[in-house]
């Protein structure tokens, strides 16, 4: 890919989100889905904290692609 974070091994880790006490995708892939996300309006980044909010268009888009539905994902 022309990428040095993707030259080197580790693409994607499992990392443990202490706050939330959830796993989610780290490293270059995650860092690109983030920005991809951010890019296509699918997500927003709170000014003030580290938090995100998933938009309509991202849920529509996280259910087309992912198969990841909002009622499931609040659920837990």
């Amino acid at each position: 890919m022309g990428d040095p974070g993707f030259e080197r091994v580790g693409h994607a880790r499992q990392c443990l989100d202490w706050t939330e006490r959830q796993y989610h995708v780290a490293g270059p892939l995650g860092a690109r889905l983030m920005d991809a996300f951010i890019a296509w309006g699918w997500m927003r980044k709170s000014p003030t904290t580290r938090s995100l909010t998933v938009t309509a268009l991202g849920w529509e888009g996280l259910a087309q692609h992912f198969g990841m539905v909002r009622e499931a994902c609040e659920a837990g």
